[in-house]
């Protein structure tokens, strides 16, 4: 395709840095190149031209990022279960989804310097509610579609960055409002260029024990425990915490 004609339009938008067409993959160049987009929401990238052919599309995947499917275990449901999932247009997140009814909600609790939530648009999507740590740090309408170029409405998986975070354990709680939210799951990243930040506390314990820590953390920080100790969330804060378990142990915690 012609420079005259080719346009490479990103999440809809005219994208103005468009260098000459290339008939092959060459790793040392490109038509387009971008960057700097924002961190965990979906980006689509558009080529425009009578004649143009996609020839190979290279990204960028973040370091220590990981998927959490609404499959995973790691998610409180409530009973609910999970139901398979198709995708028909975009970048599938997975193979299944929960139809999160109006009014119910999900948790998860993971460390995390970085989420972004993946769901699904359809016209009588709801609003997302995500809550982090007992604060709503987003609402999200799942029932806008995406305009095409060419003025096709296309409805699709999508994803919203939140962040950045303290470093250390998050409590995520997803509702529904005004509507049903099909959520697919998220991605939770660790952004942090070095661990100059990082705390990180060793030493031993009994249970029924509390050690209180002499500078808070950020937030509730990762605990790892090994021997006869165990602990749990409600017992954890960015404070204190209160060890559980059967038997004396040492214990690691890790945070900001």
């Amino acid at each position: 395709c012609s420079a005259e004609r080719l346009q490479i339009r990103v999440d809809g938008q005219l994208d103005e840095q468009l260098r000459s067409p290339m008939a092959q993959r060459n790793v040392r160049n490109s038509t387009f190149a971008g960057g700097r987009l924002a961190l965990g929401d979906r980006h689509i990238v558009e080529v425009v031209g009578s004649d143009a052919k996609l020839v190979a599309v290279d990204c960028k995947s973040a370091p220590e990022r990981r998927w959490l499917g609404i499959d995973s275990p790691h998610w409180q449901l409530g009973g609910r279960k999970p139901q398979p999932f198709v995708s028909q247009w975009g970048a599938p997140y997975g193979g299944q989804q929960l139809q999160l009814p109006p009014g119910e909600t999900i948790q998860i609790d993971l460390p995390a310097t970085f989420i972004s939530l993946a769901y699904v648009d359809r016209p009588d999507g709801g609003r997302a509610v995500v809550e982090i740590n007992d604060r709503v740090v987003l609402e999200q309408p799942t029932n806008r579609a995406f305009s095409t170029t060419s003025g096709e409405e296309v409805w699709s998986e999508n994803r919203r960055g939140i962040g950045p975070l303290p470093y250390g354990m998050h409590s995520v709680r997803i509702r529904a409002v005004d509507g049903p939210v099909a959520v697919l799951g998220l991605f939770s990243y660790d952004t942090r260029a070095n661990r100059t930040q990082e705390r990180v506390l060793r030493g031993s314990a009994y249970p029924g024990e509390t050690i209180t820590f002499s500078t808070p953390f950020q937030t509730r920080p990762l605990v790892q425990v090994v021997g006869g100790l165990s602990h749990k969330v409600a017992d954890t804060t960015a404070r204190q915490i209160t060890f559980g378990g059967s038997g004396p142990g040492t214990y690691e915690i890790v945070g900001e």
